[in-house]
């Protein structure tokens, strides 16, 4: 049985992903920070703060729904303590239907696994810190169907595309869109 902290994160998280506009103010401090594989190439200390953290998540999220036929999140291991929340999750990616993170064609049938580990901290009831990473070599990998030539060479045509990204924020953070008007 999931806690409620463990709810909260899974319906923010949702709400993050649907572009809710009025999630950041009410599920996160102002002071909010996240590390990622992907902050890393995005920011001068690799992280992504505030508001614009949300939007990138946003962003990442729809890239990913936009490029595979069905994508999974499942947890695989919980710990809470007073001001933290660790997850092992699983993410599963199924029928690629457009290239994707520097592949420019991958098989249809395809499905990739990786486990992804999150570490939520809170201060006052809010996400005020999120550290997030998963093996991204190994996610290369299995996409490349352990062809290790071919995910190197997709690491090498992902990456004018982050580098682009990291220019776009003239020595600062890249500033990712608004979300889109509420319907």
């Amino acid at each position: 049985m999931q806690s409620a902290r463990s709810r909260f994160i899974d319906t923010t998280y949702e709400r993050v992903h649907a572009g809710d506009p009025d999630v950041f103010a009410e599920c996160f401090t102002p002071d909010f920070t996240y590390h990622g594989p992907e902050s890393k190439m995005m920011s001068p200390d690799g992280a992504l703060h505030g508001e614009n953290a949300i939007r990138a998540m946003y962003a990442f999220n729809n890239g990913d729904k936009g490029s595979w036929g069905k994508v999974e999140r499942e947890i695989i291991v919980e710990v809470e303590t007073k001001d933290r929340l660790f997850r092992v999750m699983r993410w599963t990616a199924q029928k690629p239907y457009k290239a994707y993170a520097g592949f420019d064609k991958l098989p249809p049938d395809m499905k990739v696994k990786t486990e992804v580990f999150i570490l939520y901290t809170f201060r006052d009831g809010k996400i005020c810190d999120e550290f997030f990473a998963y093996d991204t070599l190994g996610y290369f990998i299995d996409m490349a169907q352990g062809d290790m030539k071919k995910a190197a060479a997709a690491l090498s045509n992902f990456a004018p595309m982050m580098e682009n990204q990291k220019a776009s924020g003239a020595g600062g953070e890249v500033q990712f869109p608004a979300f889109p008007a509420k319907k």
